[in-house]
């Protein structure tokens, strides 16, 4: 019996594939890395905005289709704001909570030098957390296409925004407001393929966010609302609904890399504070890129499992062997979002040599 075990445990060994890290030290210099940051939430929106307008989709002279614009004092509508802003190829800005502030008069003066009067603005949220003081600022600046959509709250809010785009009827996305990094975990591929997020209160579904999710294909919870009595009750037994819940933030954004095929950049955000992360879905959504949380001043063992299997999709997409080739990097935020002690072992991670050995 025991000469049995020994050999099915042998063959076992043999049959399943195999990472493995080879022996010499990662060249880091393999993985090129900038950081996208300003002075705040509102200079790091018009940084990535200016990378955005560098693209060659998104080139038009200096100047904008469109423009979102979202609260930067909270997350929820700028986040669910990404696969508009995408749609519009109108980069996601934020403002304070007035126009008279230094803050959102930095956004508008990069609004006046970017976006012709005649093109189109949306105001994603309600007065309360975007005031009617704005749409007055923007009137008198000259602009005359203003959208606003806010609902009573932000549930009913990524409703309507989902309801502004076309959607391909595929995946929707349910993230909780109690955790940013939830919502975050699924924005890049929301905003490259479309999916809308829709944010989900502790009692669950609203009757109208139940019927719109009813017309997708597949509906997916992230983190611990994915718990909720309501969406158990709702979805049991439904072989189309997934969750991608984690011990944490950042265990939850690793599940979600398991099933992501990344293109050549790799987005890093820290997963403490909102504000870096709000305006870069769009900008990881235009390299079909991913973004990881880390905490922001060391790798949690969590985010090494999620880089590790980004670094070892990126250096064998054939499934085979390994190939020379290595991510680039890019951080949204300053030092003091995500330290240098931790930019360096994410490069050292995504520049080790991760060999995939197919023994089948």
């Amino acid at each position: 019996m025991k000469k049995l075990i020994a050999i099915f445990l042998v063959a076992l060994t043999l049959a399943v594939p195999s990472i493995a890290l080879a022996d010499t030290a990662p060249d880091i210099s393999k993985v090129p890395y900038e950081r996208i940051y300003g002075n705040d939430q509102y200079d790091t929106a018009i940084a990535i905005a200016d990378r955005l307008g560098s693209t060659s989709e998104w080139n038009n002279g200096g100047q904008f289709d469109g423009i979102v614009l979202a609260s930067g004092n909270s997350w929820e509508d700028a986040i669910v704001g990404a696969p508009l802003a995408e749609y519009k190829k109108a980069p996601i800005l934020l403002v304070d909570s007035s126009p008279d502030m230094a803050t959102s008069q930095k956004t508008l003066d990069y609004m006046s030098k970017h976006l012709a009067t005649d093109k189109d603005i949306y105001i994603l949220g309600g007065t309360v957390v975007v005031p009617t003081t704005f749409e007055e600022k923007l009137a008198s600046m000259g602009y005359t296409n203003i959208h606003r959509i806010g609902g009573k709250d932000a549930p009913e809010t990524s409703l309507l925004v989902a309801q502004q785009y076309p959607n391909n009827m595929y995946e929707v996305y349910f993230a909780g407001l109690n955790n940013f990094g939830d919502a975050l975990s699924c924005a890049a591929d929301s905003a490259y393929w479309g999916y809308p997020i829709l944010l989900v209160d502790d009692n669950g579904l609203s009757k109208d966010q139940s019927d719109f999710a009813s017309k997708f294909n597949i509906r997916m919870a992230f983190g611990n609302i994915s718990d909720t009595v309501s969406l158990k009750t709702e979805y049991a037994g439904d072989k189309n609904f997934v969750t991608f819940k984690g011990t944490n933030v950042y265990d939850t954004n690793a599940k979600r890399t398991q099933r992501h095929y990344s293109d050549s950049i790799v987005y890093v955000v820290q997963g403490e504070k909102f504000m870096d992360g709000l305006a870069g879905a769009v900008l990881a959504a235009r390299h079909k890129g991913y973004i990881i949380l880390t905490d922001p001043n060391s790798v949690l063992p969590e985010t090494e499992v999620a880089l590790k299997d980004l670094a070892y999709e990126e250096h064998d997409p054939v499934w085979r062997g390994t190939k020379s080739f290595y991510p680039n990097l890019v951080v949204f935020g300053g030092p003091g979002a995500v330290s240098d002690s931790v930019v360096t072992s994410i490069r050292q991670i995504l520049a080790s040599n991760w060999e995939y050995n197919d023994n089948w």
